[in-house]
């Protein structure tokens, strides 16, 4: 009886370190760009087809560029964008944002100027709309915000 234990412990010793062999190293990244992308896989189930974010839209950080225009200026949003602020040396005649062409729902699209802007114009992306009152001027450091509701595809002012 005592020999069966001591092949049995013998077992089990030798089963734990070839388990323990067998943990795999998880591989770190050193840094995240901003124009990294991840794989999604929705709802844990592998389809056909890809969805990727962004380090922002996972980790919450709102995505923004700057713009130093000169002259009227079109400006479009960036997948993962939240703000787009300019930063001209005065009034500007004429500018357009156009909001990004595929916004999840819930998205939020921010703009803003340093400088009051006379003729803006917020413009949807190709199969969207933009309800509620058109902005059509900006003062000057005023945050203009729209959010988007995927099943009506329109970008409403919040």
């Amino acid at each position: 009886m005592k020999k069966y234990f001591c092949v049995v412990a013998a077992l089990l010793a030798l089963f734990a370190v070839s388990a323990n062999a067998q943990v795999p190293t998880v591989p770190t990244v050193p840094n995240v760009g901003t124009t990294d992308l991840f794989q999604d896989v929705v709802r844990g189930f592998p389809q056909a087809n890809n969805y990727y974010a962004t380090a922002a839209q996972i980790n919450n950080v709102q995505g923004y560029a700057i713009a130093v225009p000169t002259t009227g200026f079109s400006l479009t949003f960036g997948s993962g964008q939240t703000y787009y602020l300019i930063q001209p040396a005065g009034t500007l005649a004429t500018g357009t944002f156009t909001f990004a062409a595929a916004p999840g729902d819930g998205a939020k699209e921010c703009v803003r100027s340093t400088q009051t802007q006379t003729a803006v114009t917020i413009a949807a992306n190709a199969g969207q709309t933009v309800g509620g009152t058109a902005v059509t001027t900006m003062a000057a450091n005023t945050t203009y915000c729209w959010l988007f509701q995927a099943s009506s595809s329109t970008w409403y002012p919040v």
